[in-house]
């Protein structure tokens, strides 16, 4: 057994669910390779410290019944994607989906300049600011 293999049995291991014919290969690489034993060691800790915290409200029966049927219905072989990977793939999806609209707008709208409104206001009150400054040093030369 490699490490990706151990960590992606380490789970179920530590729950307890880890096929027999599994047990025995994961365990020997747990002896051997000092890395995974730490990994081993942190998930363990992760999970007695997540037990040691009480709930903050009751979870409904239903609610409860549909998680472990869901975790009991995964298998081993099964592969989850990371939310990462989840994310990225959204990510390039939107990317393409915007450049095919740009490709589809007209060109009279891509040449359109955007204004921010704020720079807007900000800019009167700079002008504002500085016609002030004026005034104030022609009246003090007056004086």
């Amino acid at each position: 057994m490699n490490c990706e293999e151990f960590v992606k049995l380490l789970g179920f291991y530590v729950d307890g669910q880890l096929p027999r014919q599994y047990q025995e290969e994961f365990e020997l690489h747990l002896k051997v390779c000092n890395l995974c034993l730490v990994e081993f060691n942190k998930l363990k800790r992760y999970k007695q410290k997540i037990v040691e915290i009480p709930p903050s409200y009751p979870v409904p029966e239903k609610v409860k019944q549909a998680i472990v049927g869901a975790i009991s219905a995964l298998r081993v072989d099964d592969t989850v994607e990371s939310p990462v990977t989840v994310k990225k793939r959204e990510t390039k999806e939107s990317k393409s989906q915007t450049e095919q609209k740009k490709r589809n707008k007209p060109a009279a709208a891509k040449a359109k300049p955007k204004v921010n409104k704020n720079f807007i206001w900000y800019f009167f009150i700079v002008i504002g600011i500085i016609l002030l400054g004026f005034l104030m040093v022609i009246r003090l030369l007056n004086r």
